[in-house]
């Protein structure tokens, strides 16, 4: 996506080639010593000192290029902490030269150990994220200090996100920003980072630096966006004003590249194209129907990779039946202008990562792509094939986005307009987990019989509708048995269906699941009376314990209710003495109405008691001060699971 959106202009006017500063850095001969006695160690390590230094400048070609540096100093107190720290990963893509790598290793004794050149390796491809130089310093030990830093020649990277802030404490950190004063630079910090400065460098230079004494340790929390809340900032070009004065970098110029890149279509690509709709022959309906239409047809027809090596022009892909995702982006616009639907393209970007900030105008946040129908209110994923229209995915619902559509102020100029707008988020009646049961005892064996009809609908359903009918029938009885385990290993199921798995009923129709099984351990002797374990029939529900103070906000990766009807039956002979006990009442209000809730309410009819589970979480965000709040909320759904009905033998 970085190179769709950028169109470099890298190349200056000859003679402008400007001297660096920074390929010279070096440490100190003799090490400091520890700086950071004051701070507490998490997991045995801390960073004494950390120094970022990018410098941009112009080679001798008259291109920009970029000098980075990284200087890092660890305090190492135990054995685990060497064997997580002691391996340094250098990513060297777009690595046009390694100027230096300087490791050494100081014990608590002040022995020096140097890392030699020949230890570093050269790893291609590593878990497939790219190239790394990789080191590690022999005969580390605890309580000593491992040091090092890189200067690497770069090729210039125009806007980026840099996270700072990690699961153990940081002392003395230094960002440097050194470019050419006709250069300008927009860097913001988030969640707590200290802001930017501007200084005046020498040799027509400015500087921009950011410092922080102390940087807390942040480890990951349940319902949380962990690298959404770490201290981060984000960095662009802004001007370069060797060209023009003219902003660049910005969401109108974004625009105008999305335009060349995904709007500019061929005449071969037009009338493949027009002539793929006319072979589809979609049938009359509302604009849903036609659009739902197409969207199966190419999703069915069309193998869509995440390779941006597999993206053609409109008529290969058609030909070839396979695209990358932009390839996939520029295949449906085509098609919807073929066939008169009306859209806008938005671009947004991941709000467990970094959420879209409607402040920041440049490149950072246009990450994903999706189709937005304004006539009918409703969004569609072009390049994920286990989405359909109607469903968003999670990790954007709610984002802030950049809503484009194309314009025409005259005839020969057509272009994209923006505007700033928030994406929904879905309503947790949207995501609902619905569960049917009819549970009686089998008093010569102990078990409970259970005939349950299971409803997926929303997001709760797509990732197994997605990929049902490509796996085999040992892997699909796998998944069964995880999701209907009753809370227990310990159950078998002797029958099952499930309905509605193709792909095209993503978003449609829910996913249908029908079983009879048997709970083998749900069941024990009392003397005469018996134990029921009916809590465990729902299934394990999640528990949040209160190990530490609670750092993170709660964010929920979308909202989603349960409804659940138990009907038990008693057993002739039998009565339940508890079911009173079944009832639960746990709300967390709000000015705006319930926030979240676990209700659960047991009605006897009969030889009959139907307890009725309604579960729901409405809002998307909880702020520290509320997490108290919902930690009853969803720890009331563990404790049902704990819940036992008592049956005494009448006598």
């Amino acid at each position: 996506m970085k190179n769709l959106l950028t169109l470099l202009l890298v190349f200056i006017f000859q003679g402008l080639y400007s001297q660096t500063v920074y390929d010279k850095y070096t440490w100190d001969i003799v090490p400091a010593s520890g700086i950071a006695d004051t701070m507490t160690p998490v997991k045995g390590a801390i960073v004494e000192q950390e120094k970022r230094i990018t410098e941009i400048y112009l080679n001798q070609d008259d291109y920009f290029e970029e000098i980075n540096v990284l200087h890092r100093k660890f305090r190492l107190e135990t054995t685990p902490a060497i064997d997580n720290y002691n391996k340094i990963y250098i990513p060297i893509d777009d690595v046009l030269e390694t100027i230096a790598i300087k490791a050494r290793f100081i014990s608590p004794s002040g022995t020096i150990t140097e890392l030699p050149r020949e230890s570093i390796r050269k790893i291609e491809n590593l878990e497939n994220k790219g190239n790394f130089n990789v080191f590690a310093i022999e005969g580390a030990e605890a309580g000593g200090h491992l040091e090092y830093y890189y200067i690497l020649r770069k090729k210039f990277d125009p806007f980026g996100t840099v996270y700072i802030q990690e699961d153990i404490p940081k002392s003395h950190v230094e960002v440097i920003y050194s470019f050419p004063d006709k250069l300008g630079y927009l860097i913001k910090s988030y969640n707590g980072f200290p802001p930017f400065r501007q200084y005046k460098g020498d040799n027509q230079t400015s500087i921009m630096k950011s410092v922080a004494g102390n940087i807390p340790a942040l480890e990951s929390e349940p319902y949380s966006f962990y690298r959404a809340n770490l201290m981060r900032y984000e960095f662009t070009l802004s001007f370069n004003r060797y060209i023009s004065a003219i902003r660049v970098n910005s969401w109108a110029k974004a625009c105008r590249n999305v335009y060349s890149n995904t709007f500019q279509f061929e005449k071969k690509e037009l009338l493949a194209a027009r002539a793929l709709v006319k072979k589809m022959n979609i049938p009359q309906g509302s604009e849903e129907m036609k659009i739902r239409y197409i969207e199966n047809r190419i999703k069915s027809e069309i193998s869509i990779s995440d390779d941006s090596r597999f993206d053609a022009s409109i008529d290969q892909i058609i030909l070839n039946r396979y695209t990358g995702e932009h390839g996939a982006i520029r295949l449906f616009a085509a098609l919807f202008d073929a066939a008169g639907i009306n859209y806008e393209l938005v671009l947004t970007s991941d709000n467990t990562d970094h959420p879209f900030d409607p402040e920041f105008n440049g490149y950072n946040f246009l990450q994903k792509q999706l189709f937005y129908f304004p006539a009918i209110d409703k969004y569609l994923m072009p390049d994920n094939e286990g989405y359909r229209i109607g469903l968003i995915p999670a990790e954007i619902q709610g984002a802030f986005a950049l809503f484009t559509k194309i314009v025409s102020p005259n005839e020969e100029l057509r272009t994209l307009s923006f505007k700033i707008g928030q994406i929904p988020v879905e309503k947790s009646a949207k995501n609902a987990d619905t569960l049917l049961q009819t549970i009686g005892v089998d008093l010569a064996s102990n078990q409970l019989n259970i005939k349950l009809k299971r409803i997926f609908s929303g997001l709760n359903a797509s990732p197994l509708q997605s990929f049902w009918h490509l796996i085999d029938q040992d892997r699909k009885e796998e998944i069964i048995q995880s999701i209907f385990n009753l809370g227990v290993e310990n159950s078998t199921i002797s029958s099952w269906e499930v309905i509605n798995t193709e792909p095209e009923n993503a978003g449609l129709k829910p996913l249908v699941w029908n079983l009879d099984m048997t709970g083998n351990a749900h069941v024990e002797s009392a003397g005469s009376d018996l134990l029921i374990k009916i809590g465990e029939t729902i299934g394990t529900q999640s528990e949040l314990y209160k190990d530490n103070q609670r750092k993170l906000p709660v964010n929920l990766e979308y909202l989603r209710s349960y409804y659940r009807v138990l009907d038990f039956v008693i057993p002739e002979g039998y009565e339940a003495k508890n079911a009173d006990d079944l009832n639960m009442n746990i709300v967390m209000d709000g000015p705006e109405g319930i926030h979240c809730a676990f209700r659960s309410a047991a009605v006897r009819n009969g030889n009959v008691i139907r307890i009725t589970i309604n579960e729901f979480y409405n809002n998307p965000f909880y702020p520290v001060e509320q997490y108290e709040e919902y930690r009853k909320v969803i720890n009331a759904a563990a404790d049902f699971n704990k819940k036992t009905l008592l049956l005494t033998k009448i006598l």
